[in-house]
């Protein structure tokens, strides 16, 4: 999956996070949420899914960056927790 064809929002967020491909296609991949000093803090699956949604309520203030693991391409993204 192509990195421009991947929709992370909203950023900054406080609370749902979104992953959309576009236009809308089934993707699978696996999903990593690291801390700022690199702590793998949560871990799932997006398995044949146009859009994900992402609980990020329970994090705390700060910076996070989300892991995008496709069959041959990672995509990483920062993230803003307001």
């Amino acid at each position: 999956m192509n990195q421009s064809y991947i929709n992370i929002y909203p950023n900054p967020v406080s609370g749902d996070l979104y992953i959309e491909s576009k236009p809308t296609t089934k993707f699978s991949c696996s999903v990593q949420i690291f801390s700022l000093d690199g702590r793998l803090l949560k871990e799932d699956a997006i398995i044949e899914k146009s859009a994900e949604k992402i609980d990020f309520s329970g994090f705390v203030t700060g910076v996070y960056f989300v892991k995008l693991i496709f069959q041959k391409n990672i995509i990483v993204r920062r993230i803003i927790k307001e």
